[in-house]
């Protein structure tokens, strides 16, 4: 198994890289979404996971359940020349949610059994004003 290291996972409206100098740029962290009833649709999330990992070819990949039911998985594949810190977004689109049940992400490198770390998403109907 890889030495990996878990900085963060964090959910926000918008992730992305800078052009020029590849800063990581976040926009609109939560970790509760509001709804005023379901169906709901949440338009667009950025999943950020933030892991040191050692130098080689690595799979990263999370996995979106509600009630232990795996609804979305989604992976990348990255080759790291040195050991360090490696950062990746990923960009939902469209999540439906049909229930106030919490969102459970899980983020795992290469082992694809245990996971490295894991982000819960509450999901909560409120009262419209």
């Amino acid at each position: 198994m890889p030495n990996v290291d878990l900085k963060f996972i964090l959910t926000c409206d918008n992730a992305f890289f800078s052009e020029r100098e590849k800063k990581l740029n976040i926009i609109g962290v939560f970790d509760i979404i509001n709804t005023i009833g379901f169906p709901a649709v949440h338009p667009n999330m950025s999943i950020v996971v933030s892991c040191n990992v050692n130098a080689g070819n690595h799979e990263e990949f999370i996995i979106m359940k509600k009630n232990n039911y795996t609804f979305l998985k989604d992976g990348v594949k990255f080759n790291k020349i040195i050991e360090g810190n490696h950062q990746i977004i990923h960009n939902i689109r469209n999540l439906m949610i049909n229930s106030e049940d919490d969102i459970v992400i899980e983020v795992y490198v290469d082992n694809k059994e245990t996971p490295i770390g894991k982000e819960i998403i509450k999901v909560k109907k409120i009262e419209h004003a």
